[in-house]
């Protein structure tokens, strides 16, 4: 659903999010955005994308742009306290999981 609002703001605290298939797609779409618009973070690597980048457009719209990283095989080893880590931390965000996979504690 979408509205024509008179004299509305701008969102500045909502992004869309565009998940991409490659690099070459997520720096392209980048530079389009970009075009007219404001770079709010360079696109880049980051430890859950291999592009990553924030740009808000020539319209006022708040966009991030990704190409993420594929998921490693699930981890089948057995860890604190002979669990599964699995069952030691939320699967919720399996980004966070893979990153700080050491340092989850029992939630």
């Amino acid at each position: 659903m979408a509205a024509d609002i008179p004299s509305a703001e701008p969102m500045r605290s909502a992004y869309l999010t565009l998940s991409v298939d490659s690099d070459s797609e997520a720096e392209r779409i980048y530079a389009a955005l970009s075009d007219g618009g404001r770079p709010l973070m360079p696109m880049q690597e980051t430890f859950f994308a291999s592009r990553f980048g924030q740009v808000r457009d020539r319209f006022g719209i708040n966009w991030m742009i990704l190409h993420e990283r594929p998921m490693p095989p699930p981890n089948n080893n057995l860890g604190l306290l002979g669990r599964a880590e699995s069952e030691l931390c939320p699967s919720y965000f399996p980004v966070l999981l893979v990153s700080l996979r050491s340092t989850c504690l029992i939630t």
